[in-house]
Order: C-alpha cells, then sequence, then structure tokens
C-alpha cells in the first residue's frame, strides 16, 4: 500500500539523517526558501495568537518551531513513529506544542476543536482520492466554524513530467536519480479540479492557490485552501 510505503520511507529517513531538513523531507532548500515557505503557509492560513493549530504530518517539527510563539496552542501528529520520537525532542521545551502519532484518517481530536489545520506534503502519501475524502471528513468534523484549513504542496499531474526530466539534469549520482523518480512515482499526482472537488463535496469552501515562486516545488506543486462554512 501506498500510506505504508512512505510510513516505511519517513521511519527510514528519522533514524539515517541528521540534518533536520532531510529528516523532514525539505531535502537541500536554502534557509531562505524554508523561511519564504513557512511565512507563505502562515499567510494563507491567516495564523493569529488566539488560534488552536492542527499540523498533519508533522515531520520533524519545523513548522511547530517557527509557530510556537504565533498561536495559542499547536497539537501535531505523525504517521511516522519515528518522526514523533524526533519531534517530541526537538519541541519539549515548548509548554503549547502537544504531538501524538496519529494517522489523518482517525484524527484523535474532539469535534470542532481547531481553528486552522495544515497538512502540508502530506496527502500524496495516501493510497487513493477516496481516503483523501475520507481525511477532509476527519478535518472537517475536528475543525471550528469559518476554520481555514491548506492542504499545502500537493503534486500537479500536468508537471509531473517536466518535474521528472528536472532530475536529470542535475549533477547527481544515477542512483540518487533513480531513486527520486522512483518515490516520484509511488506518489499520488493530482489534477487540480480533482482535490477541489473533493472538498467541495465534503462541504468546503475551496480555493487552489500558487505556491510562493521563491521556493522552487512552486514549479510543480500547488496549494488548496479549504474553508469551512457555518
Amino acid at each position: 500500500m501506498n500510506s505504508e510505503y512512505w510510513k516505511n520511507h519517513w521511519n527510514k529517513s528519522a533514524k539515517e539523517h541528521k540534518d533536520i531538513r532531510f529528516i523532514s523531507g525539505w531535502g537541500d532548500r536554502t534557509f531562505q526558501e524554508m523561511l519564504f515557505a513557512i511565512t507563505d503557509v502562515a499567510k494563507k492560513l491567516g495564523l493569529k495568537s488566539e488560534d488552536r493549530l492542527l499540523n498533519i504530518g508533522c515531520g520533524a517539527g519545523l513548522f511547530e518551531i517557527a509557530y510556537t510563539y504565533w498561536v495559542k496552542e499547536i497539537y501535531s501528529i505523525d504517521y511516522s513513529e519515528e518522526m514523533v520520537k524526533i519531534t517530541k525532542k526537538i519541541t519539549k521545551k515548548y509548554d503549547n506544542v502537544t504531538i501524538e502519532h496519529g494517522n489523518m484518517l482517525n484524527l484523535p481530536f474532539a469535534d470542532e476543536f481547531f481553528d486552522k489545520v495544515l497538512v502540508n506534503s502530506v496527502i500524496q502519501c495516501l493510497n487513493n482520492l477516496n481516503e483523501i475524502e475520507k481525511a477532509f471528513r476527519e478535518i472537517k468534523r475536528v475543525t471550528k466554524k469559518q476554520a481555514r484549513i491548506l492542504i499545502s504542496m500537493n503534486p500537479d499531474a500536468s508537471k509531473k513530467n517536466s518535474c521528472i526530466k528536472g532530475y536529470y539534469k542535475l549533477n547527481l549520482p544515477q542512483e540518487e536519480i533513480k531513486r527520486k523518480i522512483s518515490n516520484i512515482n509511488k506518489a499520488l499526482w493530482f489534477n487540480n479540479d480533482e482535490l477541489k472537488n473533493i472538498g467541495e463535496k465534503v462541504g468546503f469552501k475551496t480555493r487552489v492557490l500558487g505556491m510562493d515562486r521563491d521556493v522552487w516545488q512552486s514549479r510543480y506543486y500547488f496549494d488548496l485552501l479549504l474553508v469551512k462554512g457555518g
């Protein structure tokens, strides 16, 4: 199953890498790019000091470090047990951050608990569109009225071939290129309307957004903003 492959992938990454960027899948992004991405997400979510934020797929805790002083509370889950261990260690000094092992298909939270939700580079690791709909319904259950949800860094199916061709232009060992392309093919790639339609079916107001152009993934990925009505 696709999700089990990615769970094993991130468990392995958490054990093998020392650099938090590579543990989290941020790769060789520059510090500047990371800041652009973090601020772009915060702007789209409209983060406020009174917000209770849910981060689904927290990785090694970069967003938690960035947002701990921006919001009232952060609750974070990850499907990878090893990632959870790392994030708990990194964020233990923050009293308003809670880290749990969890699955976005069955969120361990009460109804209407969150003001904002971030799902960054996660839904492509699910098995199919039916699971994405189930995840969206769970997110709807745990969010308050007028909550904003950002489903960010979603692979754009129309850009998949150019993404693959781009790796062949990089000065990397052939084995590493093959590994990266294998991962590309194991992820779900989406047409914009597919995700938008699922969000609308669940009952969200939806809007497709571009990523900050100073982040290289913006060439191949897009964001989806969901707003809960009521």
